[in-house]
């Protein structure tokens, strides 16, 4: 039985789970060496079993237009998601406190980062499934960054939010509670 895309996302809340609290654990004991050393490699598997989450996920995506993700990949890219609806829809406390943290940031609308090197035309002439594939590339990207593993609040904004976003934008193609939208993936 082949697996749903999806559930590899699901699964990536396991590392991220550990990332986080592992990062948050760094900032309470900054001058314990020993301490820190073994977290940083708690931190190390874990960035492997995400990375490969992500890619599995990837790898799993179907082929076909997939009209359902279109609308809620467009709106994240594009007119963005408030941001106190991600954290209720997705059950977190992460988009209204990163937003706070960020400067220069639109604090009530999260929009999805445009991948490095992209444009908004070139995201938008993409095929829904393409587009799909080219932001887990992009969350692949930021999982695999050391830059993203400074400290909690960075991990959330470079990674996390990230990752939630792109599970919402799943949920909302197959679910009406989240979007209005069937059921692309």
């Amino acid at each position: 039985m082949s697996r749903n895309p999806l559930e590899p996302m699901e699964e990536a809340l396991t590392p991220i789970a550990v990332i986080r609290t592992t990062l948050e654990t760094l900032q309470v004991f900054p001058d314990d060496r020993e301490l820190c050393e073994e977290l940083e490699r708690v931190i190390a598997d874990a960035r492997v079993g995400l990375f490969n989450a992500i890619a599995e996920a990837a790898a799993l995506c179907p082929e076909g237009p997939a009209p359902e993700l279109r609308d809620p990949l467009h709106h994240l890219l594009t007119c963005g998601v408030p941001r106190r609806v991600l954290d209720h829809l997705m059950k977190v406390d992460l988009f209204v406190r990163v937003g706070a943290a960020a400067a220069n940031s639109d604090t009530a609308v999260y929009r999805y980062p445009l991948p490095s090197g992209t444009t908004p035309d070139q995201l938008e002439s993409l095929p829904t499934l393409a587009l799909w594939r080219r932001l887990l590339q992009d969350l692949e990207h930021a999982a695999s960054e050391n830059g993203s593993y400074t400290d909690s609040v960075t991990f959330d904004r470079e990674v996390f939010q990230r990752y939630v976003a792109l599970l919402y934008a799943a949920y909302a193609s197959a679910d009406p509670i989240f979007y209005g939208c069937g059921g692309a993936l």
